[in-house]
């Protein structure tokens, strides 16, 4: 007689459950965006062709910037600089510019530098042509005739072996005032104020990127110019004298400068953080911190889950790609608990000290892909290459 077990379970089907992995990629370009609900491509949302279903993971897979980002901006609050002159005594014809800055010798002078990139060279010109024109055009309002109130005597050079940045006059002392904030009132450009990302923050109260004079080599302190009369030079250069006292207009021959305490700082940020509302994976320090050993009021803080990407910032002139292959692009977003559903990305375009990047207009575009788990029954597959294929 047979002994049957008719208790034994025997599965036809395994119940493991197997997915396969479904890889959707997205191109957004910056242009992409509605332009009346987001005037700017530093912060906007774009509404993705289909729903994205059981996503697993995210990232960033390629990307494509305009590398003309420009280091000076008003939206960056670093354009501006201001000083005070500290007249000498002229000869005739001439001492009417005496009396008149010396009546008003705490007048403040503030310059505007034209927003862009510059060398070393270049905004020294800059600089100098600016605060001889503002001079010029306080002594015009204040009525000295023309021929006498032309104003050529500050001039900047940028000391190539030390990196600094020396400010001269050859006549008048001045005094830099670089311990004063500067004011700029287009400070944000979004039509959602309610939207914190939105808001480029006062940087003053930084400790780096707080104004020009920082990227110049400066720091918040007052500098009066120190006093020469033999000609000062750069031993190294072909053309070694830089400022010596003028000899036709002063009555004693001096001349004045100041030197930056620290090298210049021009070639600006070198990589920004991009943030994707809800799916940030990357976590931050928060910059500025002067009481970390405090036991009181400490003021270490960090951001868990502050951006989505770290993306590198060259100043070639040119477009830059970077790709996760090429090693540039490192994050990637895991979710224990896959993401139902996605429909719509919100991005941010910042700095570390959370400035928002200013593209200027130039469009941009990059890719994100999403990888999404599929549900399945499992096929095995034998599958037999022939050799003269080369997969």
């Amino acid at each position: 007689m047979n002994n049957l077990n008719l208790n034994r379970q025997h599965d036809l089907i395994s119940r493991r459950q197997t997915y396969v992995l479904d890889r959707k990629l997205l191109t957004i370009h910056s242009n992409d965006r509605d332009i009346k609900k987001w005037p700017n491509a530093n912060h906007f949302e774009v509404e993705i062709p289909e729903t994205i279903t059981n996503v697993q993971s995210l990232r960033v897979v390629q990307t494509c910037f305009p590398m003309k980002f420009y280091t000076f901006s008003n939206e960056y609050q670093n354009t501006k600089l201001s000083f005070k002159m500290i007249p000498r005594k002229r000869n005739t014809p001439y001492g009417v510019v005496y009396d008149i800055l010396q009546q008003n010798n705490t007048h403040t002078y503030t310059i505007e530098i034209q927003e862009g990139t510059y060398t070393p060279e270049e905004i020294c010109r800059e600089i100098a042509q600016k605060m001889n024109r503002e001079v010029y055009e306080f002594l015009i309002a204040k009525g000295v005739p023309e021929a006498l109130a032309i104003y050529t005597f500050f001039t900047l050079t940028y000391d190539s072996v030390a990196q600094k940045i020396f400010f001269g006059n050859t006549i008048d002392n001045f005094t830099l005032l670089f311990d004063t904030e500067e004011k700029y009132t287009q400070l944000v450009k979004c039509n959602q104020p309610t939207v914190i990302e939105c808001f480029n923050k006062k940087v003053w109260n930084n400790y780096t990127n707080w104004g020009l004079p920082y990227y110049l080599g400066f720091n918040k302190n007052k500098y009066t110019g120190c006093d020469i009369k033999e000609p000062f030079t750069f031993d190294y250069r072909e053309s070694p004298i830089w400022l010596k006292p003028d000899d036709t207009i002063a009555i004693e021959k001096k001349a004045f400068y100041v030197e930056a305490p620290n090298v210049e700082c021009l070639s600006g940020d070198k990589v920004m953080y991009m943030m994707l509302d809800k799916y940030n994976s990357m976590d931050e320090i928060v910059p500025f911190s002067d009481a970390t050993n405090n036991v009181y009021n400490n003021d270490y803080n960090g951001t868990v889950n502050a951006a989505f990407e770290k993306i590198p910032i060259t100043t070639n002139g040119e477009a830059e790609t970077f790709s996760y292959r090429g090693q540039y692009l490192q994050n990637i977003s895991h979710y224990d608990i896959p993401i139902e559903t996605i429909r719509k990305l919100k991005f941010t375009f910042r700095f570390h000290d959370g400035r928002l990047v200013d593209f200027q207009d130039c469009n941009f575009n990059f890719t994100i892909a999403f990888n999404c788990i599929r549900d399945e029954i499992p096929r095995e597959y034998e599958l037999r290459i022939p050799p003269s294929y080369s997969l």
